[in-house]
């Protein structure tokens, strides 16, 4: 990852010198994506700010467009909750401006997923819990649906949007649902490979099965995602 902020902030220099402010807009998001994976995300936000400014500039909707999911991400990742959400409906928009229907639906499930975490860190009042789990459901299944035709291309978002759906099942207290759909999902999850997203479907599975008395299943479920969290460590 070093190397490669190195070859970014290279760059830089290069496209910077020649005044290509296009390619410079791309290279600050790459920089701002990598400063977020390093740790480092008020550094990943500047450069993100710098990458928009550019790409408005120059008219580049498309890249704007990305660099504002990256934006999204990186507030979600620091509890901002609300706003990572408000962000994310943003990108959407803007994708489907762009007629980018795999961008619209990623962003409508990170959306649907920064508010699932939102409920998990207890910041969502206990009485609007269940009309907001209702609204992110419903759009689970919307963008679940969607993603189904397209074939292929959809995978990702069906995955994530099952995840989402079982997380959100748990927190309307819908153990058992919680937990078939993981059952439903966990297969097709294990072939695409998504190991971070397998460890988060173990864990959706555990909280339910401790949650309907199956504590022997609970020790399975988590022995299974820490070997799998180790495994995506080494990768």
């Amino acid at each position: 990852m070093l190397g490669a902020l190195e070859d970014q902030l290279n760059a830089v220099d290069v496209l910077t010198s020649c005044g290509d402010e296009r390619g410079l807009g791309r290279v600050m998001h790459s920089l701002g994506s990598i400063y977020d994976t390093i740790g480092e995300p008020s550094v990943a936000l500047e450069h993100y700010e710098h990458a928009i400014q550019l790409q408005i500039r120059t008219g580049d909707t498309w890249g704007e467009a990305r660099t504002r999911n990256g934006f999204a991400i990186t507030m979600a990742q620091g509890d901002q909750y609300e706003e990572a959400a408000a962000a994310f409906a943003e990108v959407a928009d803007r994708f489907a401006a762009a007629g980018d229907q795999w961008w619209v639906l990623m962003a409508r499930i990170n959306r649907a997923i920064t508010l699932l975490e939102k409920m998990q860190a207890g910041e969502t009042p206990q009485e609007d819990v269940q009309e907001i789990g209702r609204e992110l459901l419903a759009e689970c299944d919307d963008v679940i649906a969607e993603a189904g035709a397209m074939n292929k291309s959809g995978l990702s978002a069906e995955l994530y949007a099952r995840h989402c759906r079982a997380g959100l099942l748990y927190e309307v207290g819908d153990y058992r649902g919680s937990l078939d759909e993981v059952n439903l999902a966990l297969p097709k999850t294990t072939r695409a490979g998504d190991a971070t997203l397998i460890v988060n479907m173990e864990m959706h599975a555990a909280r339910a099965e401790e949650a309907l008395g199956q504590p022997d299943s609970v020790l399975e479920r988590l022995d299974r995602a820490e070997e799998l969290a180790r495994m995506a460590g080494r990768d």
